[in-house]
């Protein structure tokens, strides 16, 4: 394993952007922590449906995929700076775009514009990141830490706006965006990654130790779709409250963010072995869920528990792959790990509903868990025997 050391150098202007970029990203969690809670308002206040509404969010997951598609293509023709501003402003469209109509059309681009931003703004700011002097680990513990602390905040600020007016939370939506692009104007232009001809080798996703990343990513992403769908439901089936409910759920992603603070100075030959106690963690905590649901302490420690594990996959998969390329690849391998997270969350509650035709929910939901750490895990065995 191999690590390129601190890109940019000691550039004192690459250095000073740190606290803009991690504003930036701040602002950017903040508002889109708003649209879990404040786009399905708005639409059942329009009179949509939970079919619709959940069609609308499909929408935007889809293209959040395709968006991520074209990004090693994007990161090699623009910087990534102008990637987060240009994220920064689709989601202030997102938001201004339901404050002009909530049609149906709308609603399609609102989410469009949603889905886009997301993806654009986790990769773009992830490259920034590992570009800039410090370990990999640390910077990208640094946006994963900055990313949740505003991802808690969204929702609890919405819920208190909401109260007054919908109008005011999607307000906030746009003003975010906002204030994250003109963060953007203080960000270093670092130069987009240099494109180079890789005919005749070996895709990156399928090379030993990327692949493990990349599986490790998609188990991160099916995590975060389940703990947005079927969790609650597993938990609602057992008598809870939504109040506690959302208060477990928010404990999970504290637990997310502790853990991946806590892995900021992890060496680089110490990744491999984290991301296999996250993924066993993580699968442990969620697949245990239903089978101790009705027991309300046990319920919360086991969605924590799962938390505390999926959190930092992402992180140590984007930081596994960055030190296993050429530097010109970084961005690519970033870009990939990110589009396997994408797919786990598009996959994985799609495969959770086709189960239910045979499965109750909480049966499905420990199947589900297991089957997200299959594909990670037994390339590593592979990979070490």
């Amino acid at each position: 394993m191999t690590d390129h050391g601190d890109r940019g150098g000691g550039d004192p202007a690459v250095r000073t952007d740190r606290p803009w970029a991690l504003s930036a990203i701040l602002s950017f969690s903040i508002g889109l922590g708003i649209a879990p809670l404040a786009l399905p308002l708005v639409a059942l206040a329009s009179g949509y449906d939970a079919v619709a509404i959940g069609l609308l969010t499909a929408t935007s997951a889809i293209a959040q995929f395709l968006f991520r598609l074209s990004l090693p293509a994007l990161l090699g023709r623009l910087p990534d700076k102008a990637l987060i501003a240009a994220s920064c402003l689709l989601l202030s469209a997102c938001y201004a775009t339901l404050l002009i109509s909530t049609t149906v059309v709308a609603f399609v681009v609102a989410q469009l514009c949603l889905g886009g931003g997301r993806a654009l703004f986790w990769t773009a700011s992830q490259t920034h990141a590992v570009r800039t002097p410090g370990a990999p680990v640390k910077m990208l513990a640094h946006v994963g830490v900055m990313g949740n602390f505003g991802s808690m905040i969204g929702p609890v600020l919405t819920g208190l706006v909401a109260a007054r007016s919908l109008d005011y939370a999607l307000a906030i939506g746009v003003v975010l965006g906002l204030v994250g692009c003109l963060l953007c104007l203080r960000l270093t232009n670092l130069a987009p990654y240099p494109r180079r001809s890789r005919a005749g080798e070996i895709r990156l996703w399928r090379r030993p130790g990327i692949d493990v990343a990349c599986w490790s990513a998609f188990a991160a992403g099916g995590w975060r779709a389940m703990l947005n769908s079927y969790v609650p439901v597993v938990l609602d089936g057992a008598g809870m409250v939504p109040a506690l409910i959302g208060l477990i759920l928010s404990l999970a992603d504290l637990a997310s963010t502790i853990v991946i603070w806590s892995l900021s100075r992890l060496p680089v030959d110490r990744l491999r072995d984290a991301l296999d106690v996250s993924l066993i963690v993580m699968a442990a905590g969620l697949a245990t869920l239903p089978f101790v649901a009705g027991h309300t302490v046990a319920a919360a420690a086991a969605v924590i528990i799962s938390g505390g594990g999926a959190g930092p996959l992402t992180i140590l998969g984007a930081a596994l792959a960055r030190t296993l390329v050429h530097p010109a690849d970084e961005g690519d391998a970033l870009a990939i790990v990110g589009t396997f997270r994408a797919g786990g969350m598009l996959v994985t509650p799609a495969a959770v509903a086709v189960s239910l035709a045979v499965l109750a929910v909480g049966p499905a939901l420990a199947l589900a868990a297991v089957a997200l750490a299959v594909p990670a895990t037994a390339l590593t065995l592979r990979q070490r025997s």
